[in-house]
């Protein structure tokens, strides 16, 4: 029998599964993906990352044969990454990808750049790679001057695992110096910040590529046999999207985590859609690779805020039930856009309402958001596409009251994560040819009594939202 590994490295969690050749899970392990701070902000430290990687996929493979082991994939937030020395030493922690450190040189070159969102087809914010490339160059300037690489955090593992450095298209993408139309570097923007231009960035390859193969020494340290293929993985949104069975236009994956986004694989992308704020562009390769981005809250990241401040056990929320709406006049919980600094205003807030219905608001905020960019995104399609929910905020609850905003159901896959399979399903590829879509979903629908509800609700929530989400991103 043989055994493919998938390592996701979360915000919050990193995780592990692994399958056999007819895409069983064999086994699955999570833990707290470990953080740092350098006195700017939060980071990720690269010795602590391995270790804690390291430490999991050992685990995960206890009980298993480990000489089966013949692939792993490494799937990973984006916008994160690490600067090497000559020698491959890191030289400084990943500013995680959510941190927006801006300086002089981060404000400068965004005036200088106009018609970036229509290069890159992202948003023009600080949070991605080359703001924190300026902000590094701002306030320690040697650490770019020693550089030689820069490299993503999945591709990074996938380096110290085969000795080999490679980017997946998908994290070339959220570099800001990829346009993802013509699947390539934008060269001047790289000359501009790095010391020695494009030579400090590595070659990209399509998710799924076999890059290499671990050694005696490496697969002693991650408790793997030598020779095992080190395969391409990327990007977390489109590695979860692959797990799930997301490869066409006529599916739609939400991720709902600690942030919450709609990803959506189309055959062509369309640059002039570069322009609208509620969604990006991205290629991976795998198997065609266009695709829509489009950004909702920061969904788990305001339930746990919530939760801490109403001191609410956090667990409990996902177990909460309704049975009738809430007063239309009453709560309305507005979140920022992705990219801003996480954070959240709630109006019609009074002085009876319960610790329950200020959740169920937030609850019910991450679904109207989602409403709204599925509108902006499938606006040419006459229905909206299939909706796949993975992530550990797709609970029972949260589901229902995505479903009955919505008004369409909703399908999600319990137990499994979905990421972490994702990049298993993308090393059992590379070296077993074939696909199918292993996952069995589950599904919510909507309770039809609370359409006139969410229609009022939508319209007060779009009206607020939307004008927060164009003053936030430029």
């Amino acid at each position: 029998m043989a055994i493919f590994i998938g390592l996701d490295i979360g915000t919050t969690q990193i995780k592990v599964v692994a399958i056999n050749e007819q895409y069983e899970i064999l086994q699955q392990e999570s833990m707290l993906t470990p953080v740092d701070n350098d006195s700017y902000g939060r980071v990720h430290d690269a010795t602590r990352l391995v270790q804690s990687c390291q430490s999991i996929v050992r685990k995960v493979l206890q009980g298993l044969n480990r000489s089966q082991v013949k692939a792993i994939s490494v799937a990973s937030v984006g916008e994160e990454g690490f600067f090497l020395d000559v020698s491959g030493k890191v030289l400084y922690p990943s500013i995680v990808w959510f941190e927006q450190r801006r300086g002089s040189s981060c404000d400068k070159w965004i005036r200088e750049h106009p018609d970036a969102r229509l290069r890159t087809g992202l948003a023009l914010k600080p949070s991605y790679s080359l703001f924190k490339w300026l902000w590094l160059s701002d306030t320690f300037p040697n650490v770019l001057k020693q550089a030689a690489k820069w490299i993503s955090i999945s591709d990074y593992i996938g380096f110290v695992l085969s000795g080999t450095l490679c980017t997946s298209f998908s994290q070339a993408t959220r570099t800001y110096v990829f346009e993802p139309f013509t699947r390539s570097w934008i060269y001047p923007w790289i000359d501009d910040v790095f010391p020695n231009g494009t030579d400090m960035l590595p070659p990209v390859a399509a998710t799924g590529s076999v890059i290499g193969y671990t050694t005696s020494s490496t697969g002693d340290e991650w408790g793997m046999p030598p020779d095992v293929a080190v395969v391409v993985g990327g990007h977390d949104h489109p590695i979860g999207a692959i797990g799930c069975g997301v490869k066409s236009s006529t599916k739609i994956l939400d991720s709902m985590g600690t942030a919450e986004l709609m990803y959506w694989p189309v055959r062509n992308l369309d640059q002039s859609a570069s322009g609208s704020y509620l969604m990006e562009q991205g290629y991976t390769g795998y198997p065609e690779g266009p695709y829509y981005l489009a950004a909702g809250t920061y969904s788990g990241m305001i339930i746990k805020t919530l939760c801490r401040l109403l001191g609410i056990a956090f667990d409990t929320v996902y177990h909460m039930e309704f049975t009738k709406p809430l007063n239309p006049s009453e709560l309305l919980v507005i979140p920022n856009a992705l990219g801003g600094k996480p954070s959240f205003s709630m109006l019609s807030l009074t002085d009876d309402i319960s610790t329950d219905e200020i959740v169920i608001g937030a609850l019910e905020a991450s679904a109207m958001a989602i409403k709204t960019v599925m509108e902006a995104m499938c606006a040419s399609t006459s229905d909206f596409p299939q909706i796949i929910a993975i992530g550990g905020g797709a609970s029972k609850t949260a589901l229902q009251i995505k479903a009955n905003v919505l008004q369409q159901p909703v399908h999600s896959t319990h137990g499994i994560e979905v990421v972490a399979f994702g990049a298993a399903k993308v090393a059992r590829e590379a070296i077993i040819k074939g696909d199918r879509e292993p996952l069995t979903y589950d599904t919510t629908f909507p309770d039809l009594r609370f359409k006139e509800y969410y229609e009022e609700k939508l319209s007060r929530f779009k009206a607020n939202w939307l004008r927060i989400k164009k003053d936030g991103i430029r």
